[in-house]
């Protein structure tokens, strides 16, 4: 590189203007910036998308219920409810089957009634769903009691085929019981 001259003015040498221009003229030019890149923004479009659909969610859910509760009266119910279950008793086991198995019921029913000893009572029997997990040899008696002429029936025969003989049904008498 030439050497600058120098400039005189009021007898003083102008020599840093000089080093400054050289040093200026020798640093390269700044990198210029890296546009964002396309994987730092994911995260935050997916975490904004999650949040909105929450909220729209939470919206709804709240609005709707609010909705429900203050202008749909609740049905009536009966006192008997046993009707709707004299009609499913056939199909009943099919239909829960599988939410029972997914959600563990079965496990709970094994490792319960795994536990009984002496007399057992078992209040709304159903089909008897827990007719294979009882282990009779630690029971002196078992009674079963439900409303639904149906299950009962069902239950029944899967006691029987547990137990054999020796299975009694005794009628319930309808009507309130004081």
């Amino acid at each position: 590189m030439s050497k600058l001259p120098s400039h005189n003015v009021a007898g003083k040498q102008l020599q840093p203007l000089n080093r400054a221009l050289r040093t200026f003229q020798q640093k390269p030019p700044p990198p210029k910036p890296l546009p964002p890149h396309p994987r730092r923004k994911a995260p935050w479009i997916i975490g904004g998308l999650a949040l909105y659909a929450f909220t729209t969610y939470t919206a709804y859910t709240y609005t709707s219920l609010t909705h429900l509760t203050t202008s749909t009266p609740s049905p009536p119910i009966p006192e008997d409810v046993s009707d709707r279950y004299n009609h499913t008793a056939a199909t009943f086991d099919s239909s829960v089957n599988f939410t029972e198995k997914i959600t563990g019921i079965n496990w709970l029913r094994r490792r319960l009634t795994r536990q009984a000893r002496g007399d057992i009572l078992e209040v709304s029997v159903g089909t008897g769903r827990n007719a294979r997990f009882y282990k009779l040899g630690q029971c002196d008696s078992l009674t079963f009691v439900d409303q639904s002429a149906s299950m009962v029936a069902t239950a029944q025969a899967k006691f029987k085929g547990v137990c054999g003989s020796g299975i009694q049904a005794l009628p319930i008498p309808r009507g309130k019981h004081k």
